[in-house]
């Protein structure tokens, strides 16, 4: 007997019955109702004998009223166990009549589809119909098909890749012409080896063919990594305003990577490329902002073996990962980097609370019609900490709404305090406006292509006066003028790391940006770039003066550019380049060295996705693949599909300047 139902017998006793003579007779009791005594009796005796007998004892006359209400409890208990074991019971019978039911399904899809084997294994014996042979077999090849995915594993996506729908029509038109009987597809020894060899060379040869032309100007971008197995590896690519191919990839184990090794593989790539005669003509290298790198562009500069083939490439390190670094600088200040802590804090708090989530995404629906999830920042990109505080001030009212939800509770370390005060709010606000034009610069140069390179220096230049005249617009909360100052040394510095004067002679050269009246505000550094520029890329002196006094025409719009029809917005609306190859032709001269200076990629952002193709091919599952077959695979990957991509009718790809546009999409 249980403690309960020990205490539940006592109570019983103690209500009913009396003891009469507890220290001689302690199991004798006497009911308080008819007097009657019990001689050692137990709990079940005493029981029997108030609720209305038993064999064993007669009942007693007078029972009360919680006797008959537990009479009813117990008989309700009775009835409500045998009702749940009547629907236990139905549940049972409904589930196995379900599983008959499917049972005799799937015997009738199996019957189906032996008959449907049947009939094609008849259908040379039996006169059917030709169509009715064909569905049989197309029903019967889909199964297969279907059937290799099932068992290998294969991603469905597999299905609709073009190369497929290549093999099989090829197959199906060789059979038809009697040029085979039978094929058996090659092994993977064949495939991994020989095949991939062979198809390796085969497009290496036409692939730079196929994707430039005699007229491109051509930028060498390379970048450094480290595969699964935590070897370093550097990529080549060969861009141009038409796209990016994969060159090469090298892999310098045991070899201590400095500013001499670099240089001499740079090189030796730029001889690699010049004996495949790959259409164009090379004019730039880009590589990251690492010391080692500028001491390698330098050898490659000034070295007498390497001086000649390199004096007319233009040399600079990565413009985006630049603008990286500079943001990296403005979040590492006092005041934003305080800031941007409790937008993170916000962020990461309803990232790990689903309460707090679920909370945030009724009230999100019910004053934006749309949900935002919290963002993080990521660990190498530091214009992800301004995306998480986009998210925060975008998603403003939708947090205070719900830190003061009547379902809310604080877990943990709560931004609810954060959120309920103006000043934060203020603060936030303050810190996005200063934050938003070198954002803004990162996502636009975030391309691939030339597209934005004639921006550059304006851009810079309105980074730094954003940055100079902060606090002269009138804000609730402004920025302290130490943080300002800092900024301002901190952007000064990056440009002068960074600045190299193709991108103002880009600025200058583009007619979208340029009129009679802007030349005159241009300071004493950008005109003396413009020359430095128009000099070393003319092939001659006497080209170099002829290009100068068109350039004087150029910004005058006299001489050959003295037609108004060829200034209007509609002209250069396609990009730079494109209206210099439709109107440039007249200024030879200056016409080459403006096609040189808007090809000029300025990013290595085809590098760095090019990471993301060595990750998918050379993945976890193929860890032991050996360095020249995932060469070869990344080679073919890529290089496929940006031939595939390419259309005969190309266009200069645009870009969207409006500072606003960003702003006006979701924080994701």
């Amino acid at each position: 007997m249980s403690k309960l139902q020990k205490h539940a017998a006592d109570e019983f006793r103690s209500k009913h019955y009396t003891k009469p003579d507890p220290a001689n007779r302690p199991k004798d009791f006497l009911c308080k109702l008819c007097s009657k005594l019990l001689k050692s009796a137990g709990p079940q005796r005493l029981f029997d004998h108030i609720r209305g007998g038993s064999v064993d004892v007669t009942a007693c006359p007078g029972p009360g009223d919680d006797v008959e209400n537990a009479d009813a409890k117990q008989k309700a208990s009775r009835e409500l166990r045998k009702k749940l074991v009547e629907e236990h019971e139905a549940k049972q019978k409904a589930a196995a009549q379900k599983a008959q039911r499917q049972h005799a399904l799937e015997d009738l899809r199996n019957k189906r589809a032996a008959e449907e084997d049947a009939a094609a294994a008849s259908a040379s014996k039996k006169q059917i119909t030709l169509e009715g042979m064909k569905h049989v077999v197309k029903q019967k090849l889909g199964r297969q098909f279907a059937r290799f995915f099932y068992n290998s594993g294969v991603p469905f996506h597999i299905a609709d890749d073009p190369e497929l729908d290549n093999f099989m029509q090829l197959l199906v038109s060789s059979a038809k012409s009697g040029a085979i009987t039978t094929y058996t597809t090659p092994g993977r020894r064949a495939v991994a080896g020989r095949l991939l060899d062979e198809e390796y060379e085969r497009v290496k040869k036409e692939v730079f063919e196929l994707l430039f032309t005699a007229d491109d100007w051509l930028t060498l971008v390379t970048d450094g990594w480290s595969n699964r197995r935590r070897q370093a590896v550097m990529n080549y690519m060969v861009c141009s305003r038409r796209g990016s191919a994969f060159f090469k990839a090298v892999f310098p184990e045991l070899v201590h990577k400095d500013a001499r090794y670099i240089a001499d593989e740079l090189d030796k790539c730029y001889r690699e490329l010049i004996e495949l005669k790959i259409p164009g003509e090379f004019g730039g290298c880009v590589t990251d902002n690492a010391p080692v790198m500028g001491k390698a562009r330098e050898l490659l500069a000034t070295e007498e073996q390497t001086k000649q083939r390199w004096e007319h490439v233009t040399h600079n390190g990565c413009l985006l990962h630049w603008l990286d670094l500079l943001i990296e600088d403005l979040c590492d200040l006092a005041y934003v980097a305080g800031v941007l802590q409790t937008a993170r804090d916000i962020s990461k708090y309803f990232r790990n609370h689903f309460m707090a989530a679920d909370i945030l995404k009724k009230h999100q629906l019910k004053h934006y019609d749309k949900v935002w999830e919290p963002p993080l920042p990521g660990d190498t990109r530091c214009g992800t900490k301004y995306i998480v505080l986009q998210w925060v001030v975008k998603s403003w009212a939708a947090l205070q709404a719900a830190v003061t939800d009547s379902q809310w509770k604080d877990q943990g370390e709560s931004p609810k305090a954060g959120l309920l005060l103006d000043k934060t709010h203020q603060q936030m606000l303050t810190v996005k406006a200063f934050l938003k034009p070198v954002w803004t610069s990162l996502r636009l140069a975030d391309v691939d292509g030339a597209a934005f390179t004639p921006y550059v220096y304006p851009r810079m230049l309105a980074v730094q006066g954003h940055v100079k005249g902060f606090n002269t617009v009138d804000r609730p909360e402004k920025l302290p003028e130490g943080t300002r100052k800092n900024a301002e040394r901190a952007v000064a510095s990056r440009w002068k790391e960074l600045h190299h004067p193709i991108y103002s002679a880009a600025w200058q050269l583009n007619p979208a940006t340029t009129t009679p009246t802007s030349w005159r505000d241009i300071d004493k550094e950008a005109a003396g770039d413009v020359m430095k520029i128009v000099k070393s890329l003319s092939d001659t002196p006497q080209a170099a003066a002829t290009a100068m006094t068109q350039l004087a025409d150029f910004r005058n719009r006299t001489g050959c550019f003295s037609d108004n029809v060829i200034w209007q917005k509609e002209a250069w609306a396609k990009g730079p380049l494109v209206w210099w190859e439709g109107f440039g032709a007249p200024a030879a001269e200056l016409f080459k060295v403006a096609e040189r200076v808007l090809s000029f990629v300025p990013v290595a952002s085809s590098a760095e996705r090019n990471w993301s193709c060595f990750d998918f091919i050379h993945s976890k599952l193929r860890a032991r693949l050996y360095n020249d077959k995932s060469e070869e695979l990344v080679f073919l990957y890529q290089n496929y599909r940006l031939l595939r991509q390419r259309r005969a009718d190309f266009q200069e790809p645009g870009l969207n300047l409006d500072l606003d546009h960003w702003d006006d999409d979701a924080p994701n």
